[in-house]
């Protein structure tokens, strides 16, 4: 199997050494299962968060609210230790929500390409410029069937001809 992105070249190239090009699925579905793909990540990243956020609560669970560290006790380095992973929670849960946030805006911006990339308006503005370079070329492909001999194999096609050369 052999898989790129798809251009006129190498689907030539392909051709030479294949007699038949199959394409396996449509170019828009790419788009959506990129969205897919970005919306499970987003998901992922939102459960982790969440779990982070129970494991804050979860940390300090045995301490009341609000009470300090009760310096020279017993209980002291246990009551820093709770507080230490409640933050080390709390700092890993923003990371995840970030990341959320990042896969979930990603995923939005696919679904809008992939609508975009099909709007009628989109496609004509894309075939213009390649309507108009497929007329160049045959152009440049009638004027050189249609020249002189002398032009054609003088390498002078498209050049500017001197007075001389016009009379000759």
């Amino acid at each position: 199997m052999f898989v790129v992105t798809w251009t006129s070249n190498r689907e030539d190239f392909l051709l030479e050494f294949v007699e038949k090009v199959e394409f396996e699925h449509d170019p828009d579905d790419r788009g959506e299962a990129r969205a897919a793909r970005f919306t499970g990540r987003a998901e992922a990243a939102r459960k982790r968060a969440d779990q982070r956020w129970t494991a804050v609560l979860e940390a300090v669970a045995g301490i009341p609210a609000g009470q300090l560290v009760l310096r020279g006790r017993h209980s002291q380095r246990r009551h820093e230790r709770a507080l230490e992973r409640s933050d080390s929670h709390g700092r890993a849960a923003l990371e995840e929500d970030k990341k959320a946030t990042y896969w979930a805006e990603r995923a939005a911006g696919s679904e809008r390409r992939a609508r975009q990339k099909s709007d009628p308006g989109v496609i004509s503005r894309r075939i213009e410029p390649l309507a108009a370079e497929l007329r160049s070329q045959e152009r440049s492909l009638d004027q050189a069937m249609n020249a002189p001999d002398h032009l054609r194999y003088s390498g002078q096609l498209g050049r500017e001809l001197t007075p001389e050369q016009r009379t000759a």
